[in-house]
């Protein structure tokens, strides 16, 4: 039997994709209940009002972007490359369910909860560029990188590829962008004698999980 915790856990992340898409400036807790499957009377028991549903979706990203952010610093070359996929594919998550409505909204109605988010993305920028820093000491990485310009240029990058708008406009689908990218970004980061440990079979299966939890929710007609 699922905990109280675990409901408003579910009920939080069927709720994540509606504001992912539309924002959350129109909702309202008749419009939540419905989209979480439950009655509006069901939907007070667990949070009394909009606000609090708010913070618990708000509470739910930086809770991901700080359990993401505590990047090690790996032993081995196996271990910074199998770790430069991994952020490749948490910035591809939180570049699509952090979208710019949802981010717009946040910082006009919700400055604090705006702060709090973006000060936790910051952080993880730092320890990113660390991350990057301590490769290219170990010379996994390409020397001479600018660690900044490459996150920021993968955060502007990643904004793109998860917009409809730009796949379209592109001719472009999800799952080979994605490869794409992933492709150009390992062979301007990592040296070539370790360019071969990238684990494809891994790949193939967060590419796989990303296209179809985007089609479902970015790409599918409101």
């Amino acid at each position: 039997m699922a905990t109280e915790y675990e409901r408003k856990a579910q009920m939080i992340s069927k709720i994540n994709d509606e504001i992912v898409k539309n924002g959350f400036k129109s909702l309202t807790m008749d419009n939540m209940s419905k989209i979480m499957g439950i009655s509006r009377g069901k939907l007070y028991q667990y949070f009394a009002s909009k606000d609090e549903v708010i913070e618990a979706v708000v509470a739910r990203y930086i809770r991901f972007i700080e359990e993401k952010s505590m990047i090690g610093q790996p032993d081995n070359h196996q271990g910074y490359v199998d770790e430069f996929v991994s952020i490749f594919f948490q910035n591809i998550i939180l570049a699509s369910s952090a979208s710019d409505v949802f981010v717009n909204d946040l910082k006009e109605i919700y400055p604090d909860l705006y702060h709090s988010f973006t000060e936790s993305m910051t952080k993880r920028q730092a320890a990113i560029e660390n991350f990057y820093d301590a490769g290219i000491t170990h010379n996994v990485f390409n020397q001479g990188m600018n660690t900044r310009l490459l996150h920021l240029q993968d955060q502007t990058m990643l904004s793109l590829i998860v917009l409809p708008a730009f796949l379209f406009k592109h001719r472009l689908e999800p799952a080979q962008v994605m490869r794409d990218y992933l492709h150009l970004r390992v062979t301007a980061v990592i040296a070539p004698p370790y360019q071969h440990l990238v684990n494809q079979e891994h790949v193939d299966a967060q590419i796989k999980h990303l296209d179809e939890k985007f089609r479902r929710v970015m790409w599918m007609t409101t």
